[in-house]
Formats: C-alpha cells, structure tokens, sequence
C-alpha cells in the first residue's frame, strides 16, 4: 500500500505562481511543468523516505526537467506524504526554512 499525497495550501500556491510565469514564456510549458509536478509525486507514494533531509522533518525531491524541487513530510502514523511546497532550487534556502517553521 502506497502513502497517500496530501497537498499545502502553499504548495498549491507555488505551483500556480511557476505554472503561470512559464506560461509567459511559452504557450504550453506551464502544463508541461504541472505534469512534471504530478508525476514526480508519483514517485513519492511508494518510498518516500529515500529522498535527502533538507531540514528535519522535510525532504525534498527534485524535479528533472525544471529547476524546482518539491519539499514535504511524512507522516507515517497515517501513510501520508505532505507537500509543503515547490521551491526553486537557486531560491535562498534560508527562506525555505522560515516558511517551513510557520
């Protein structure tokens, strides 16, 4: 049985945000990254843990073709995977760990 994937309000937020700046840039590529998205969390239903700590207890999975990575938790008492949110990589990591203290 696989983890269930739940997603943050500000992971939500974060997608839409780069879907639609890579939507200026070209028709089409916004959709291209939402599937990126989708598919990458895929992965983390059946193992979740294999993905580096970047701050205890969040890890991240990067995705391959966009320079963005997916940052989340887990809950094992429920099976969950809890997305907090896409983070661009060349992001300042320091504010990465003041929004996953709120």
């Amino acid at each position: 049985m696989g983890y269930k994937i739940v997603l943050k309000k500000q992971a939500h937020q974060s997608l839409w945000e780069a879907m639609d700046w890579y939507e200026e840039q070209s028709k089409g590529l916004g959709s291209e990254l939402s599937q990126e998205f989708y598919n990458t969390l895929q992965t983390l239903t059946e193992n979740p843990q294999r993905f580096m700590v970047v701050f205890d207890p969040f890890r991240r999975i990067l995705l391959k073709r966009f320079p963005y990575k997916i940052v989340f938790a887990i809950d094992e008492p429920r099976q969950r995977v809890v997305v907090t949110t896409l983070w661009h990589v060349k992001r300042n990591p320091e504010t990465l760990k003041k929004l996953l203290k709120k």
